[in-house]
């Protein structure tokens, strides 16, 4: 009797909030780096993260990296139009724009491309076709 009473007012609400924040997940993330020079390689990691595990299917997912010094790396990466962007120098806006499905973000991260190898990589997204409706 005690163990049933156990489970229904302790282990089940505990079960729901744990279901609760992983389901609710938000889809922006800041990631505390050691500093910028591999910011992009880290960002990108957990940005691909974001997108595979979060469940409520966002439109989009952002992480940004930053240091003591102040930001450093912004990645946001929109599902429905397969669009990546990043940012050198948040601040200064979007350094680049890139058409990319979840499979090659998944290959940047496998192949741990930095900023650089990710401009050679992926094709630029089409700056005639962008979405109004994603700022």
């Amino acid at each position: 009797m005690k163990l049933k009473s156990f489970l229904i007012w302790v282990l089940f609400p505990l079960f729901v909030l744990i279901a609760y924040w992983e389901i609710s997940g938000s889809n922006r993330t800041g990631m505390k780096l050691a500093n910028c020079e591999n910011g992009s390689v880290e960002t990108i990691q957990e940005l691909n993260k974001q997108v595979k595990r979060n469940l409520l299917n966002r439109e989009f997912y952002q992480v940004s990296g930053y240091t003591d010094f102040g930001p450093c790396y912004l990645a946001n990466y929109n599902k429905k139009y397969q669009l990546l962007r990043v940012a050198l120098d948040p601040p200064s806006g979007w350094s680049g724009l890139y058409k990319a499905t979840t499979e090659q973000l998944q290959q940047i991260v496998d192949r741990k491309l930095n900023d650089d190898q990710i401009r050679q990589y992926l094709e630029a997204f089409p700056t005639e076709n962008y979405p109004d409706d994603i700022d």
